[in-house]
């Protein structure tokens, strides 16, 4: 009795429950006319294992944790932790209107963004003149340059990165994860 006893009082007391603030997503915009839309989530609390519900758009349903080739609309998310910790999350993702065109596949070939995933340094190979922003999971801006490219994300967070690369070509943005 006293080890049952001692298991609900860790489970009601001790273990981290999962509200939706601890539920964040990242989100890749899907281009114009395009189904290229992304979703990252990021679980910052609750008990594995994770269960994950989704809706969307045109009857769209899933239990992965992160989606990709999305359509624009709303997506909702449900997560469910070990111990029914349950936290909803509704992520919009939008509809980029084409305002230049993308990067050609050929200069794509010429592109390698390594290593990856990267305990703090990695490089941007490219023969093109480019800038570099990288963004958080949060959107906001970590390194920014015109032709960077040996990038030191040391220091920050653990996570996924946004890397969006420009050229007179183009735009592409890659993922990239900091152990």
């Amino acid at each position: 009795m006293k080890n049952i006893l001692s298991y609900i009082l860790f489970g009601l007391f001790v273990s981290p429950n999962l509200f939706a603030a601890d539920v964040e997503a990242m989100v890749v915009n899907a281009d114009e006319d395009e189904a290229n839309g992304q979703i990252d989530l990021t679980l910052n609390a609750g008990v594995a294992p994770f269960t994950f519900s989704w809706v969307g758009p045109d009857g769209f349903t899933s239990t992965d944790e992160d989606l990709s080739d999305l359509l624009p609309g709303i997506y909702t998310v449900t997560v469910q932790d070990k111990f029914c910790g349950i936290a909803t999350l509704e992520v919009e993702v939008e509809e980029e209107p084409k305002t230049h065109a993308n990067i050609e596949e050929a200069v794509l070939d010429d592109l390698s963004l390594y290593p990856n995933p990267t305990t703090g340094f990695f490089v941007i190979q490219t023969p093109l003149d480019v800038e570099v922003v990288v963004y958080n999971v949060f959107g906001s801006i970590i390194v920014q340059g015109y032709n960077k490219k040996q990038i030191d994300l040391t220091g920050q967070s653990s996570g996924i990165y946004l890397v969006q690369i420009k050229s007179d070509q183009g735009t592409i943005t890659r993922k990239l994860a900091l152990q």
